[in-house]
């Protein structure tokens, strides 16, 4: 009979701690992992970039040196909703071909076409906020 009780007990004593560890009460001995923070970068480039013209509307990446007959398009990524201005310059005379000042709406990206480059080096500047925000050098051969 003594045995037989200390099967009962034995029993209910395991049901009552298979019910706290389902309950959540058995938290406090055993404490939970802290959730780590998610940092996601981009899955593109922010900014401006230089793609080829066939390739700007789903080009995230530039491209860093073009050949002859090859259009290259100016691109800005992530800056919807913001007035930015841009300019080409020729590396080798410093002179600006190029300045644009736009209006980008919300959840649109913008590209502009550069044509007649001839072979040389040229760099894009983006300005927001008051100062160069980014730039991209390109070759055209």
């Amino acid at each position: 009979m003594m045995n037989q009780k200390k099967r009962i007990v034995l029993k209910m004593f395991a049901i009552f701690l298979f019910g706290l560890m389902f309950s959540g009460c058995l938290g406090m001995f055993y404490p939970k992992e802290q959730p780590k923070p998610v940092t996601r970068k981009p899955s593109y480039h922010v900014g401006i970039i230089v793609c080829r013209l066939h390739e700007a509307d789903k080009a995230r990446h530039g491209t860093d040196s073009y050949n002859r007959g090859e259009v290259p398009a100016v691109k800005i990524l992530g800056y919807g909703g913001k007035t930015v201005d841009w300019d080409l310059t020729d590396i080798e005379s410093g002179k600006i071909l190029l300045e644009e000042t736009t209006y980008i709406p919300k959840g649109m990206t913008m590209w502009w076409t550069v044509t007649d480059l001839s072979p040389g080096s040229y760099q894009v500047r983006l300005f927001a906020r008051g100062g160069v925000v980014d730039t991209y050098t390109f070759y055209q051969r």
